[in-house]
């Protein structure tokens, strides 16, 4: 049954107080508030919004709540769920985030959806990237390729060169580019921090 299918009766919503406030683990007391805004008509995605947790999350509490009951709720005793994609599409997406280096977990999470067809909350991703040993990573910046000392040594026979042949009181004037920042800065991405070998 679909949330917005479910009418909470007035007991349910007694019920659900009661827990709520009876509750001092915080993290307890959460599904009932998120079961309470939804049984106040507001929608799933404003709900995960306020709470700080991911839809998904808030729709396993409503069909946990369905199917047993208002205790199960008020425990932690429970056993995972089988995770969403299976080990080789996991190391699949964990080889892309390494060869590719994405920016940030949207575009990992995007690459799953497009892939494999499952949709995961952001937070899903950050505990897969470590899981995996995937993590945040600056690149360092390499510095420009100086010119060769034969090249260095051409450039000053060419400026004699210039000045020798130059009229009397001739100026010669020098110019570069005015650069406010020297180099470029590197970005962030997601990867592994040690590189892929080569093959």
């Amino acid at each position: 049954m679909k949330i917005s299918e479910h009418d909470f009766s007035e007991n349910e919503i007694k019920r659900l107080e009661k827990y709520r406030d009876r509750q001092k683990d915080g993290r307890l007391k959460i599904r009932f508030i998120a079961l309470l805004m939804l049984a106040h008509r507001h929608r799933v995605e404003m709900v995960s919004s306020i709470i700080g947790v991911c839809v998904r999350t808030i729709e396993n509490w409503y069909k946990q709540y369905l199917n047993k009951g208002i205790d199960s709720l008020n425990t932690f005793d429970y056993k995972p769920e089988k995770t969403y994609l299976s080990y080789h599409q996991v190391c699949q997406a964990v080889i892309w985030v390494i060869f590719n280096n994405p920016e940030n977990t949207l575009e990992i999470r995007d690459y799953i959806r497009n892939k494999f067809g499952v949709m995961y909350c952001i937070e899903a991703v950050r505990q897969l990237l470590r899981k995996y040993g995937l993590k945040t990573l600056r690149p360092k910046v390499l510095p420009g390729n100086p010119p060769t000392v034969e090249k260095q040594k051409e450039s000053v026979k060419k400026y004699d060169e210039m000045k020798m042949s130059s009229e009397p009181d001739s100026v010669i004037l020098f110019s570069d580019a005015m650069h406010l920042i020297h180099q470029n800065i590197p970005g962030r991405c997601q990867g592994d921090p040690m590189p892929p070998p080569v093959i």
